[in-house]
């Protein structure tokens, strides 16, 4: 009994250790359109609850799925309309004015927790080897989650083609011995890019989620959704994120969007997962929110990071169609390896 009392003791001790040292220094907040913190009710004794107590819905998950793989040929054509690919997981290739861009890259079957001594293996292949990428100019980062930020994806993209990395601020310093051309960006803040005379704004909005990297790092960089505006297209890539007033921000500030990218998968337990994603129905809301015209859907079936199962997100999504009156058209569902392009 003695001994028992004594591993709840240092078990108690290590706990609020950690919260001590993670709440040292300065800390990013969730804000609401009013710049209201947005306060978390998230906790580790709720992640405790999750892990040890929750009961499981229907989890299946394969342990490989095969994908095809995306042909080079559709998307080194230089071309001015707007194409977007879907690679993997929140990984896709933007090109438009002839500017290249890759979000959140995972480039191989598996990525790096705590770096080189835990990996992750996703179910499936990503949609395009790495070296049939075309030259990537730019790559955006919405946060420094290790499923976004994967340092063996970013390696390959400065050895290949030493582009330049935009993220949020403070997140520059995880790969201050491995780029040099890295950008940092608040909220609301704007980068313009260029190639051959064409430009694309890149603008760095709210989204209502979290960081964290190490084990006392949490919130001590920014985490973000990206908007990319241009002459011929409108697009909004959400990160991650759960579903809050940001969005109708969003539209208040860009009217509204050609293309959407949201994500719609880690939702269950939704008593625990709703603070920092979004659920395929919530997605709808968000759809709506951003007056996205087109919203693809991502974020699901790579990762098994949460409670639902591998086909759940898309079962759940198609229901929030029918039931919220969308026209199918609206929500564009690609295949990992299928390439969107937009017609003028």
């Amino acid at each position: 009994m003695k001994s028992l009392f004594y591993i709840l003791l240092a078990t108690l001790s290590i706990v609020f250790l950690f919260i001590i040292l993670s709440s040292v220094g300065e800390r990013y907040n969730n804000k609401d359109i009013h710049n209201n913190i947005i306060h978390d009710s998230r906790s580790i004794f709720k992640l405790i609850k999750w892990k040890l107590f929750n009961k499981k819905s229907n989890t299946q998950w394969p342990k490989h799925v095969d994908v095809k793989q995306l042909d080079p040929s559709l998307i080194t054509q230089t071309n001015t309309n707007l194409k977007v690919s879907y690679i993997t997981h929140s990984t896709f290739l933007i090109q438009n004015n002839n500017i290249n861009i890759i979000t959140d890259p995972v480039l191989f079957s598996s990525i790096g927790i705590f770096e080189k001594y835990l990996k992750v293996d996703l179910v499936h292949s990503p949609g395009i080897k790495p070296n049939d990428l075309p030259k990537i100019d730019y790559v955006l980062i919405s946060h420094n989650h290790y499923d976004h930020l994967d340092k063996k994806s970013i390696i390959f993209l400065r050895n290949k083609f030493n582009p330049v990395f935009i993220m949020g601020k403070g997140n520059c310093k995880y790969l201050k011995n491995i780029l040099h051309k890295c950008v940092e960006m608040q909220w609301n803040e704007r980068f313009t890019i260029t190639k051959d005379n064409k430009s694309i704004d890149i603008f760095y909005l709210r989204a209502k989620h979290w960081s964290k990297r190490g084990l006392f790092d949490t919130n001590k960089t920014l985490w973000g959704a990206f908007a990319m505006i241009s002459d011929n297209a409108k697009l909004y890539f959400a990160g991650d994120t759960a579903y809050h007033d940001h969005f109708k921000e969003a539209q208040e500030k860009f009217e509204y969007f050609d293309i959407a990218l949201l994500p719609i998968g880690s939702y269950e337990p939704e008593w625990f997962m709703k603070e920092h994603h979004l659920s395929p129905s919530q997605s709808i809301l968000t759809h709506r929110d951003l007056k996205a015209k087109i919203s693809i859907p991502m974020h699901y079936k790579s990762i098994k990071l949460s409670d639902e199962g591998y086909y759940k997100p898309i079962f759940d999504l198609k229901n929030a169609i029918e039931t919220n009156n969308i026209d199918e058209k609206e929500f564009l569902i690609l295949d990992i390896g299928e390439v969107y392009e937009k017609k003028d």
